[in-house]
C-alpha cells in the first residue's frame, strides 16, 4: 500500500518527519488494535517491539492531529452551507483532493486483499454506531 499512498495521497512540503504511507499504516494499525483516539497514539509508541515489527516509529498525537488536519479544506465547508437551502441545515461538503486521493488507496487495498482471496465471494461490513462526544466549540450540533 506504499506505493499506493505515494500515489494518490501528497500532503508533505517538506522532507523532515515521517511520509503519508507511515501515517496511514500507523491509522490503521491504530483503529486495528482497537485505539479510538489520537492520544492512543502515546501508548502504542511505548511499544518498541511494535515499531521494530513496522519498520518505523508511530507518530506522535500532534503529529497525528496535523496530518490530519491537511485533508481540511475550509472553503467546501462554506460552499456547502452556501448552497443549504432555505430551512435546511444539514450539508455535505464535497472531497479534498488529499481525500479523494485516500479513498483511491481504500479501493486499491480492497482490490489487493481480493486478489489475495479470489475464492472468497461474500464479505461481510461490521459498521459501527459509535457515539462520539465533541467538546470543539466549532463543532456542528449532530443528532
Amino acid at each position: 500500500m506504499p506505493d499506493s499512498v505515494a500515489r494518490n495521497v501528497s500532503l508533505k512540503q517538506r522532507q523532515r518527519g515521517f511520509d503519508e504511507a507511515t501515517y496511514v499504516e500507523s491509522f490503521l494499525v491504530l483503529n486495528a488494535l482497537g485505539g479510538d483516539c489520537l492520544e492512543d497514539f502515546d501508548r502504542l509508541r511505548e511499544d518498541a517491539g511494535l515499531a521494530e515489527m513496522l519498520g518505523h516509529e508511530i507518530p506522535s498525537p500532534e503529529a497525528a492531529r496535523k496530518f490530519l488536519y491537511q485533508f481540511h479544506d475550509q472553503s467546501r465547508i462554506e460552499a456547502a452551507q452556501q448552497e443549504l437551502a432555505v430551512g435546511q441545515v444539514s450539508y455535505i461538503p464535497s472531497e479534498s483532493g488529499p481525500l479523494r486521493g485516500l479513498a483511491q488507496v481504500n479501493q486499491d487495498l480492497v482490490r489487493a486483499v481480493g486478489r489475495r482471496c479470489a475464492d472468497q465471494k461474500i464479505a461481510t461490513i461490521d459498521l459501527d454506531a459509535t457515539i462520539i462526544e465533541s467538546w470543539k466549540r466549532q463543532a456542528q450540533p449532530t443528532y
